[in-house]
């Protein structure tokens, strides 16, 4: 279970516990890959992240690349949402 541990006067600051969240779902994301690689063998060789979470902070994808041991890709769209709503609609029978 998730949890924040470890604090003392010269941890309990803002930068710490920022990066220790962001540490965190990534962390989340990386023990359900783990779970596909033992049922399907997959290895991670690049990881495609999208929307302005990733997109607009470095210290995340930082903390992804890290964790995954793999190339980061952003995607090539912005505002990933809004573009998947109007592919889906222009498809859509």
């Amino acid at each position: 279970m998730p949890c924040i541990r470890n604090l003392s006067e010269q941890t309990f600051t803002p930068e710490l516990f920022i990066y220790g969240i962001q540490e965190g779902m990534i962390r989340e994301l990386y023990e359900l890959f783990l779970l596909i690689r033992k049922e399907t063998g997959m290895q991670a060789k690049r990881i495609l992240a999208s929307g302005n979470g990733f997109r607009k902070n470095p210290i995340l994808q930082k903390i992804c690349k890290e964790m995954f041991l793999a190339d980061l890709k952003l995607s090539p769209f912005l505002e990933e949402a809004a573009c998947g709503a109007a592919i889906a609609a222009r498809i859509a029978p």
